[in-house]
């Protein structure tokens, strides 16, 4: 199940989001698994960033896994029980970002850049990690080959 909370004022089809990150659990085996979706604005995200990254910038997308006992992201333990954890996406970071992502994507449109960025928070809960150059192309191509296959309508 995959639950999805608007907080700006974006207009954003929730019902195509709500599908593709369906889509893409089911192609995972994780069709059971239980995410929540955060869409947040520039503000949000900064602060977000600066509480659990310490980075006091914004960024696009979060990502933070369920973990036992002690929140976000900050748990050891495995993943609790069949909530997979929270993807939470700057939705002015994807605008700027439709303008030029063009070196990394075909299609920069917001609404494939939406779904580009959803992706690559789902794929950090699913255990993908960017911090090295090899992760940063792994998860670079099995977001572009997802969306290939499964291409978003209407986001």
């Amino acid at each position: 199940m995959v639950e999805i909370n608007n907080t700006t004022r974006q207009k954003v089809n929730l019902s195509a989001a709500r599908n593709l990150a369906a889509k893409l659990l089911r192609a995972y085996k994780q069709g059971a698994r239980t995410v929540s979706v955060a869409l947040v604005g520039e503000k949000r995200m900064r602060a977000l960033n600066k509480k659990y990254r310490g980075r006091d910038r914004t960024t696009d997308v979060l990502a933070f896994p369920a973990r036992t006992a002690t929140g976000p992201g900050r748990g050891k333990g495995p993943r609790a029980g069949g909530y997979l954890g929270e993807v939470v996406v700057n939705l002015g970071a994807v605008k700027k970002s439709a303008s030029y992502r063009d070196l990394f994507l075909t299609d920069k449109k917001p609404a494939y850049i939406l779904a580009f960025v959803l992706v690559h928070g789902l794929l950090h809960l699913l255990g993908y990690d960017d911090k090295t150059a090899a992760g940063q192309k792994l998860m670079l191509k099995k977001g572009r080959e997802f969306l290939a296959r499964f291409r978003p309508g209407g986001l």
